[in-house]
């Protein structure tokens, strides 16, 4: 049988791919993490919020050991390791709905956290490396707004359960229908093995590739790492907080749709900048912005500072993402060396969002939230030291 993998297709399969490892397999725990807090699922009671926070620590933790791990899978069946992968996030996310302990729960948490970076890192490659050689970049940023519909989606799947008074069970198992949905429709799309077209690009293992990282790489990656700290808190807790403000499930359970929709715009809106701003200096405004709305979250809650919040940090993290990468291939000249840095500052984004749900587990709300705003701005400073020695932006 043929299979042709039009840009349409290519675009789609990795659009939905993203939608289940983020807005599921990361994030799903967000909008539900109210719900169980209310719930009765854990040996007859609610979670608190220290034990939502090891939860979370668990999924950022299998994260890093997938993002450690995705690019030494084999290249060849990166097909069959995309499908088992969100295979994994949707039998994972229906166990959450089958058990009710807590070490149980930690364990499904974390393998998410693996299959989820497994395929971030293996369809964004398999996709933008087709699309290159189809000479249709300009789907590229179609494929990230992947991650804004999947948590827009889920935030909207919670709203609705939660107005009709679904407990949390039920809730992650209509969550992992979701998946499951989203993953037969990408399925057939996806890179089969044997296929002609490569499915990841090869690093080039010249010594070149091997060398140090200078002072500025070594800039991005602290400043990646800060992001990490910075955007996990109200990623994961933001829900959780707007329900200390409103109190009525109708209201703060819109607070995760709207982060998910902002994200998904301004991803499409993302390539747009390069016209006017460099990637490094994208970077240093999107984390000013996200500064702010992290800050506004140690005031006290408030709808208005709780949906500025949410405006502030949905509509920058895929942006910084976007211009992170872009700022470190222009760093250099040689791909191996940035695939290195890029491969750097996706492990030490990794720590800082372990670090963040562990620090407000440790220190409570408002003292992390003040730390994880002062960490945004001074890497936001270090970030503007090295946009004056970069070059100028894209004309055209």
């Amino acid at each position: 049988m043929n299979h042709t993998y039009t840009p349409a297709r290519i675009t789609l399969s990795a659009f939905l791919a993203l939608a289940v490892a983020m807005g599921i397999g990361r994030f799903a725990f967000t909008p539900l993490l109210p719900m169980m807090m209310n719930g009765s699922e854990l040996n007859g009671g609610g979670l608190t919020l220290s034990e939502g926070s090891w939860l979370a620590t668990g999924n950022y933790i299998g994260y890093l050991l997938g993002a450690l791990t995705a690019g030494r899978l084999p290249v060849k069946h990166a097909g069959a390791i995309l499908r088992a992968s969100l295979a994994a996030v949707i039998v994972t996310t229906a166990l959450m709905a089958w058990t009710s302990h807590f070490a149980e729960w930690l364990v499904w948490r974390t393998l998410a956290g693996v299959a989820s970076a497994w395929i971030l890192v293996q369809a964004s490659a398999w996709g933008l490396q087709e699309l290159a050689r189809l000479q249709r970049n300009d789907l590229s940023a179609r494929i990230f707004a992947g991650v804004g519909t999947g948590i827009a989606l889920t935030g909207l799947l919670v709203l609705v359960l939660s107005a009709a008074h679904i407990n949390a069970s039920t809730a992650w198992l209509l969550c992992g229908l979701l998946a499951l949905g989203m993953s037969a429709a990408a399925w057939g799309g996806l890179p089969r093995t044997g296929a002609n077209h490569e499915t990841l690009p090869h690093p080039n293992p010249s010594p070149q590739g091997r060398g140090a990282f200078n002072a500025g790489d070594w800039r991005f990656i602290v400043c990646y790492g800060l992001y990490g700290l910075g955007y996990i808190i109200p990623a994961t807790f933001l829900p959780a907080l707007a329900k200390e403000a409103m109190p009525d499930p109708l209201l703060f359970n819109w607070v995760w749709p709207v982060f998910g929709t902002v994200a998904l715009i301004s991803t499409l809106l993302a390539g747009r900048m390069r016209h006017r701003w460099t990637p490094t200096q994208i970077w240093v405004g999107s984390h000013v912005i996200m500064a702010a709305g992290v800050g506004i979250l140690a005031l006290p809650h408030s709808i208005p500072a709780i949906l500025l919040s949410a405006l502030c940090v949905g509509g920058t993290f895929m942006v910084v993402t976007l211009a992170g990468f872009q700022a470190a291939r222009e760093a250099t000249a040689n791909p191996a060396h940035a695939t290195r840095l890029i491969g750097a500052m996706t492990a030490a984004f990794s720590v800082g969002q372990i670090a963040g749900p562990l620090l407000l587990s440790w220190s409570g709300v408002n003292a992390s939230l003040a730390l994880a705003t002062l960490a945004l701005l001074w890497s936001a400073f270090l970030l503007w030291r090295i946009s004056s020695l970069r070059p100028g932006p894209v004309k055209g």
